[in-house]
Formats: C-alpha cells, structure tokens, sequence
C-alpha cells in the first residue's frame, strides 16, 4: 500500500502540472477557490498538514466542509 504523498510526489513528477505556472494562476485566488481547486485537481489525493493553530482551524474548517471524509 503506497502513501498518499508518494502517490501525489509520482502525479506531480510525471504529469504536466507545474509548480511555478500553479502558484501563478492561483496567486489572485481565494483560500477557498484554491481549496476547490486542490480538491478537484487530486481527486482522492489530498493531503492537508497543520500546526493546528487558529489559521489551521480555518483550513480544516474549510476542507472539512468541502470533503468530509
């Protein structure tokens, strides 16, 4: 059984998403739209890491209520 961040490491090594051109067409978005489009590009893939401070709450909050499970 392989790790999700492996799995994700190997998409991202092998496909013709680029880092530099993400962080640039998501630069102008908002948390949520760049959530929404995480959630869309790595279906079944997201891995969502915090130091569960009170922006963390946040994000959780956000993620959870987009895909709860």
């Amino acid at each position: 059984h392989r790790s999700a961040c492996g799995a994700l490491f190997d998409l991202i090594m092998t496909s013709e998403i680029s880092i530099s051109e993400t962080n640039h067409a998501l630069s102008d978005r908002s948390a949520s739209e760049r959530v929404d489009w995480a959630l869309a590009q790595f279906p079944g893939a997201v891995v969502l890491s915090t130091s569960f401070g009170i922006q963390s709450a946040v994000l959780l909050h956000m993620v959870g209520t987009r895909k709860p499970k």
